[in-house]
């Protein structure tokens, strides 16, 4: 993939902007080790700045940087800046992939996102006929996290199963199964009841999965779009501190159902230690 490099440059002094830069240069190095190729807006727009009336020089990096932006694959934000938040801003509005860190980066050999490539992507409501495929599934997801909080399988090969009823049981709550097209691909568990207030008036994304065969091909952005669409109401969008492969999924797939219209923030008490993104869509 081509992938981006954001992160500050501009500085008060030429040394600290050559430490920028460096810094910059060394992260690429190591995008580029992963087997993807690195693209610096700034590196693109130093040659012409140089030839450039100096009150030109601003414009012309941050016109560079962002059709450069419009181009690639992904960004990595390095840190935030000024500029980088702008090149971000174009992955966002285009449904591209957001990272933080260079271990986010998916292996060289995976395609660039597409918008589903292997059928229709829609949302299926469920009945409790389906518990069996919902739990087998929920075997996947919770093998997901099993590095992450210590999750071990019991004697029988399988991870404790969840009781899943009360998806159908209880009215706040939903079962939605992802598939493209007339494949199964993952689910979304959805309430209206947030996690964090027992706020009625919220819709809580309680759990969300699409099967690896089925990632970074748009699948998931599309199928969130659809469960947003769906659950008209104040979003809540839990992740845990952890999980920054899902932060970096669900600010870019939020980014671009909302235009940027949306709120961040990180919670660390004993309702949620995390981040929740959110966002009001019931007047889109």
């Amino acid at each position: 993939m081509l992938i981006m490099v954001a992160g500050p440059y501009s500085a008060a002094t030429a040394e600290a902007r050559r430490r920028n830069l460096d810094r910059l240069n060394d992260v690429a190095a190591q995008v580029l080790r992963r087997g993807h190729v690195p693209v610096l807006g700034v590196n693109a727009a130093l040659p012409v700045i140089e030839r450039s009336p100096p009150s030109e020089g601003a414009r012309a990096m941050m016109d560079i940087s962002l059709g450069l932006a419009e181009r690639c694959d992904a960004v990595l934000m390095v840190a935030e800046s000024p500029g980088a938040n702008r090149e971000r801003e174009v992955f966002v509005r285009r449904g591209r992939p957001v990272y933080w860190d260079v271990a986010e980066l998916p292996d060289a050999d995976t395609p660039p996102p597409t918008d589903g490539g292997d059928g229709e992507v829609t949302l299926a409501t469920t009945t409790p006929d389906d518990l069996s495929p919902l739990q087998n599934l929920m075997q996947l997801y919770t093998y997901e996290f099993s590095e992450m909080l210590a999750l071990d399988v019991g004697p029988d090969g399988l991870f404790p199963r969840r009781d899943l009823s009360s998806w159908w049981a209880d009215p706040l709550r939903a079962a939605r199964f992802i598939r493209v097209g007339a494949e199964l691909a993952g689910f979304a568990l959805v309430e209206r009841r947030s996690r964090l207030s027992d706020d009625l008036d919220v819709v809580d994304m309680g759990e969300f999965f699409v099967l690896r065969r089925h990632r970074r091909r748009g699948v998931g952005a599309r199928a969130a779009a659809l469960a947003f669409d769906a659950f008209r109401g104040r979003w809540e969008v839990r992740q845990l501190a952890r999980n920054a492969a899902a932060t970096a999924f669900w600010r870019a797939a939020i980014g671009r159902y909302t235009g940027g219209d949306y709120r961040e923030a990180r919670v660390d008490d004993d309702r949620w230690r995390g981040v929740v993104h959110s966002f009001d869509n019931r007047r889109a």
